[in-house]
């Protein structure tokens, strides 16, 4: 049986690149995993400051797995979902080589005007880094959203 990993996060190119996996790959006999995962929260005032930045992380976290996983059910798929705390590229191959998954899929921010930092964004991270395949979904934010 094929080991999948979809990497999401709280966006709309993590949610359509679910849909295009769902409607181009999806189906079949799979392990399919959902993995989001926490940066490392850093730079805080307050010990209140550092809670409230925490519970909506988690809560962002929560939203971006349920919602995936709500879309993979619908298309028969069965899904276990996973959330870790660290750096987004180097989590999502750490997750892929443990659970030993031949596809990663993930989404990227191509085209909506958000700059990657220095260096390779973490698609490209993912991408050249990878102990097996990756599809990527660009995801282009509409004319409006880009305004």
């Amino acid at each position: 049986m094929r080991r999948i990993l979809i990497a999401t996060e709280d966006s709309p190119c993590s949610a359509e690149a679910v849909r295009q996996f769902v409607r181009t790959i999806g189906g079949g006999p799979a392990e399919v995993y959902v993995l989001t995962v926490i940066p490392p929260l850093m730079g805080f005032h307050s010990a209140e400051q550092a809670q409230r930045d925490l519970e909506t992380t988690l809560r962002s976290a929560d939203h971006a797995l349920n919602g995936a996983a709500l879309e993979l059910a619908a298309a028969g798929t069965t899904v276990r979902a996973i959330r870790r705390v660290g750096p987004p590229a180097a989590t999502i191959l750490a997750v892929a080589r443990e659970l030993s998954v031949g596809l990663i899929v993930l989404g990227t921010h191509a085209g909506d005007g958000t700059p990657a930092p220095a260096g390779l964004g973490t698609a490209d991270t993912v991408l050249h880094e990878a102990p097996c395949g990756v599809v990527i979904f660009p995801w282009h934010a509409p004319a409006a959203a880009r305004a």
